[in-house]
């Protein structure tokens, strides 16, 4: 095909290497990563939850189920798109919500991010060729402070959060592949794909 993409069909005889949930992230850089645990902690303490603050903050561009099998092409493809998009820059400004669940903080720029979610068509008809319902497309991106809330915690915060401020802002110059078996198991990084840097291609 002119893709060059291996389709098919689920397999039946096991060779599949399992199914798998990924999901492609962008990170924050070192210095904001610490500001965003330490958002998470502090809505912790003052709504009495449970601290889980051990995943490094991130943003979800894009979301699928796939056969462990299909990494390979998968991982080839991704490295192109990608490769080809420029470092940009991630301004995070002030809060908002999510019926019924969960507190975020909003991207002020979502260009850069929809820009890449256009380009991820042929990833999205290479996983439906396998039998997957394609891939969850995040054309909104933000950066959870909580999720899951009972639903009187989340109407209480959004309003006490609706009166704070925040600003802070970071480059993106690589993304993240992270695959896990479940929503119970931890997450295992797959791949890092670098985006195009004019600076670093100066200096080559």
């Amino acid at each position: 095909m002119e893709l060059g993409l291996v389709m098919g069909s689920p397999s039946l005889d096991g060779t599949n290497g399992g199914t798998w949930d990924y999901m492609l992230l962008a990170h924050p850089d070192d210095s904001v990563s610490a500001r965003l645990l330490e958002e998470k902690l502090s809505f912790c303490r003052e709504y009495g939850l449970k601290a889980t603050t051990k995943t490094r903050p991130y943003i979800t561009i894009a979301s699928f189920s796939a056969f462990e099998r299909m990494e390979e092409t998968m991982i080839r493809w991704l490295h192109r798109i990608i490769g080809n998009n420029r470092s940009f820059h991630v301004a995070l400004n002030n809060y908002s919500g999510f019926p019924p669940h969960t507190i975020y903080l909003r991207v002020q720029d979502p260009a850069p991010f929809q820009n890449l979610v256009c380009q991820l068509n042929v990833i999205e008809q290479y996983v439906k060729s396998n039998g997957f319902g394609g891939l969850n497309l995040n054309s909104k991106p933000y950066l959870s402070i909580a999720r899951g809330l009972p639903v009187g915690i989340y109407e209480k915060a959004l309003i006490d959060y609706s009166q704070k401020t925040f600003h802070d802002s970071f480059m993106v110059n690589e993304l993240y592949l992270i695959k896990r078996k479940d929503q119970f198991e931890n997450s295992r990084r797959v791949a890092v794909f670098p985006l195009f840097s004019m600076e670093k291609n100066m200096l080559n």
